[in-house]
């Protein structure tokens, strides 16, 4: 037995492959002379996925090939291989391997089928397959029991993820791969509604999680077939509210049908759930762009805690961007700017980040209230990368971000163990950015002097170097 490499993995004949899943299919291990092991089932194994990705047509055929006890491992590995390169595989083959890992005994490959399937929805997948993904989603005994719950060590699966328990099941992965399908091709839906059905039901909450994309995707094709799938899904424990994978579909039930849920958005306040105000707090920020009827129950989730208004601050910062929700979305961000929580304060902070010109043009004025506010004192770098690519004339807001950041961090900023250290040279070239905008300004200039002599006066780094390579392009008068 030869030790296999990357580079002798390419070269290797089928039958040489065959020999070597032979050989090592025993428990077989090859150790080096120092004895650190060297080869081993594992080792051809990963080696063969390699190459399932590069040759994956020649692979599935030899993963069809095997036979024994390394059978079940080849077959996965491969499903995971020809995942990544599913556009490009004779589908034939492709549906063989499906069937070839569906016909093993007892069933245990209905993750790495689904996993892959979720790649191969948008191809013409036969009718074996569709009912194949079926059983899985409705009939699979994996998960018996929702392991990311607190087991009685105090531990948990998954780091407590319930989506994480979910997508590493065998139903939750077939939910996972029913949405991709009706996503790829709506007109599935009607062969899948009994399928849904019972998703939605499924007692375990890591499974309804990942049945949650699949229910988004229903709402937008049959709202009313939607809704019910949503009714179901929710009633269950207060945590899948809280769980990402439910996001999406509650920002938009609380855009376009928030009458008709409110009760639920009244359960999430009263849940004892964190997680779950974080939702309600996002869910409600988002109908309350558009639906006045939203601001009174958002006003009230605001009061549920540092997680609630963390979503709400999220929605706010990403939609002051646009022009039709700026004005709401600024009135809702400058009280959370003085957020007493660092966590609320980190969300605002979003709102500069990577603005186009005319996002930056249009914050501007929002800038007055963040420069007096704590989340300013806890973070300015965005601000400063915004009045960078600023094309305009941003003098005076220049003048207001620098006079707040002279006042606030003072002798820090030539004090080269601290963050403002760092930010001083982009401090003093706005500085001077600002005084050339400024010509023909007395007042302004005079105040762009003022402010250097205040960062002269705080030994601002590479503050001397700055002002030299700046008077030899423009004298400072």
């Amino acid at each position: 037995m030869s030790r296999l490499t990357n580079e002798s993995a390419k070269v290797m004949t089928d039958e040489q492959w065959l020999g070597a899943i032979k050989d090592y299919a025993g428990g077989a291990r090859q150790h080096d002379p120092d004895g650190w092991l060297v080869m081993s089932q594992e080792t051809v194994l990963s080696l063969f996925e390699q190459q399932v990705r590069l040759q994956p047509d020649r692979f599935i055929g030899l993963a069809l090939q095997v036979r024994g006890s390394p059978r079940r491992s080849y077959l996965e590995a491969t499903l995971r291989g020809v995942a990544e390169v599913v556009s490009g595989i004779n589908q034939d083959l492709l549906w063989d391997l499906f069937t070839a890992a569906d016909a093993l005994t007892g069933r245990p490959g209905g993750r790495a089928i689904c996993w892959c399937l979720q790649r191969a929805a948008a191809l013409d997948v036969p009718d074996s397959v569709v009912a194949m993904v079926t059983w899985y989603a409705t009939e699979d005994p994996d998960p018996a029991e929702d392991l990311w719950r607190e087991d009685r060590t105090g531990g948990s699966f998954y780091g407590g993820s319930i989506e994480g328990a979910g997508m590493n099941s065998s139903r939750g992965s077939a939910a996972l791969a029913i949405g991709a399908l009706i996503r790829a091709k709506p007109e599935r839906l009607n062969r899948l509604r009994a399928t849904l059905e019972s998703l939605v039901r499924d007692p375990s909450v890591s499974v309804r999680a990942c049945a949650a994309g699949a229910v988004g995707v229903v709402v937008d094709l049959d709202s009313e077939f939607g809704f019910e799938l949503f009714g179901a899904l929710i009633d269950s424990d207060d945590r899948l509210l809280g769980t990402s994978s439910l996001q999406p579909l509650l920002g938009h039930v609380a855009w376009v049908a928030l009458d008709r849920y409110r009760e639920l958005f009244q359960r999430m306040m009263r849940s004892e759930y964190p997680a779950v105000h974080a939702a309600v707090g996002r869910a409600l920020a988002l109908a309350s762009l558009e639906n006045e009827a939203a601001r009174p129950l958002l006003s009230k989730a605001l009061t549920l805690g540092t997680q609630a208004r963390v979503g709400a601050a999220l929605v706010f910062a990403t939609n002051v961007r646009s022009p039709k929700y700026r004005d709401w979305s600024a009135a809702q961000l400058i009280p959370l700017f003085d957020d007493v929580d660092e966590a609320v304060q980190d969300a605002v902070l979003w709102c500069w980040r990577e603005l186009n010109e005319e996002e930056r043009r249009g914050l501007l004025p929002l800038l007055e209230a963040f420069t007096a506010s704590r989340a300013f004192a806890r973070q300015h770098h965005d601000v400063l990368r915004l009045l960078e690519q600023s094309t305009g004339d941003t003098t005076r807001t220049i003048l207001l971000v620098v006079d707040r950041i002279a006042e606030q961090d003072g002798d820090n900023l030539g004090n080269i163990q601290t963050a403002a250290a760092a930010d001083a040279d982009r401090v003093t070239n706005l500085v001077l950015r600002a005084y050339t905008q400024s010509a023909g300004d007395p007042d302004l200039q005079a105040r762009c002097l003022d402010l250097i002599d205040r960062l002269a006066a705080h030994g601002a780094m590479d503050l001397d170097e700055a002002l030299s390579e700046y008077e030899r392009f423009a004298p400072i008068t």
